[in-house]
């Protein structure tokens, strides 16, 4: 109840702000299935995960109610300095008949890009925007929130009634003079205590990872993450030992120098 209040107040302060929303628990897990999977497409070596993030969404919320087509902030505390951001624009609030935006519709959008983006000269065709593609599949940018509102009137447009979403990312992508990831086989390329997960490279500190594992021969000398500690295959306990014996060899991939177990106990069935 308290945030619905504090979400209430700031409002105020946005007099075009027709109401203040956020995207329901399932929207925001279709921002994050969309994303990865179109970030899959990319046949990259160093392609990070993608994982919702509450602060990133909360100031995209706040800029949405802004009712502004510009990039920007809000002034609100949260642990990100800089990131990237895309912005999306549809008609749809009008005599109170809405239709909200759909994560799925917004996010193959910005993909729809792709056709007006070369990798090899890293630029967008002549006269068109590309941005919003290669930021979604920027590999670094590994945290995504997002956040709309329905505006009467948006400022650096003539339209009215609309929705407005904003979906900050994070580390922001669209350096100047970057390509938005590197080509070449799946997880060939993902940073120290990293493991590859659905083919994307997921960092293992994140709590809600997977147990994962690397080795370099898989008969001996194995080092692990396990639930986000690094440690040595020599220090750890036997029945620790055990159970991570058996992940690895009910669970994981072999073919690779780098893989992730699904959370879930030696006895429980793979599907």
């Amino acid at each position: 109840m308290a945030r619905r209040t504090f979400l209430f107040i700031i409002c105020a302060f946005y007099v075009a702000c027709v109401e203040c929303t956020f995207f329901s628990d399932q929207e925001k897990e279709e921002f994050v299935r969309v994303h990865n999977d179109k970030r899959l497409q990319a046949l990259s070596s160093d392609m990070e995960y993608m994982v919702w993030d509450d602060d990133l969404a909360l100031s995209a919320s706040l800029w949405s109610e802004g009712c502004v087509f510009d990039h920007g902030k809000p002034n609100v505390d949260i642990p990100y300095q800089k990131y990237g951001q895309n912005l999306y624009i549809q008609s749809g609030v009008s005599n109170r008949k809405r239709t909200e935006p759909s994560s799925r519709e917004i996010t193959e959008k910005w993909y729809a890009e792709i056709s007006d983006y070369t990798y090899d000269t890293n630029a967008c065709k002549p006269g068109e925007a590309c941005g919003h593609y290669t930021q979604v599949v920027w590999a670094k940018s590994s945290r995504v929130g997002c956040g709309y509102a329905a505006c009467e009137q948006v400022r650096g447009l003539s339209m009215r009634d609309t929705w407005l979403t904003t979906c900050n990312y994070y580390p922001q992508g669209n350096f100047r003079g970057r390509k938005p990831y590197k080509r070449g086989e799946s997880c060939s390329e993902c940073p120290d205590h990293y493991s590859c997960f659905n083919s994307l490279c997921r960092n293992c500190s994140d709590t809600n990872a997977p147990v994962c594992a690397s080795y370099s021969n898989p008969d001996h000398g194995i080092s692990l993450h396990y639930q986000g500690v690094v440690s040595s295959w020599t220090t750890l306990e036997p029945a620790v030992k055990d159970d991570l014996t058996a992940l690895v060899n009910n669970f994981c991939s072999k073919e690779t120098s780098t893989i992730c177990c699904p959370n879930k106990s030696p006895s429980s069935n793979h599907t």
